[in-house]
């Protein structure tokens, strides 16, 4: 799913969270990159099998690229899943920060999903 480029606030942090809103397990891995820069650095790899929120945060500047991997596995050929990804400033989430990811998984019981934006 094509995502829109969130907007930044200010300069304060960047919190991120992963909510899963199915019962499925999401292996994820958050990648940025500076503006001016050729180079993505990794930001965070992890594993979400349960309903917590995963979360964290990071520092970013407009022109700055955020990327995220999402792969998403069920035991249920075909199920439903629903997952957000959403970056917020200061507790409220940005413009166009929410991010919804909403679909089946294949015969095999997994999906794919990597999504790059842009801060403006």
């Amino acid at each position: 799913m094509s995502q829109k480029d969130p907007v930044l606030n200010n300069s304060a942090p960047i919190d991120w969270s992963i909510i899963v809103n199915s019962v499925h397990g999401v292996a994820y891995k958050l990648w940025l990159q500076k503006p001016d820069s050729d180079v993505w650095e990794v930001l965070l790899e992890g594993v979400s099998t349960d309903q917590i929120v995963d979360s964290g945060n990071f520092s970013a500047e407009k022109g700055t690229k955020f990327s995220y991997w999402l792969g998403i596995g069920s035991t249920q050929p075909k199920s439903t899943f629903r997952i957000s990804v959403v970056l917020s400033q200061e507790g409220k989430v940005l413009e166009n920060g929410l991010m919804q990811e909403n679909g089946k998984v294949n015969d095999e019981g997994v999906a794919r999903r990597l999504v790059i934006v842009t801060f403006r």
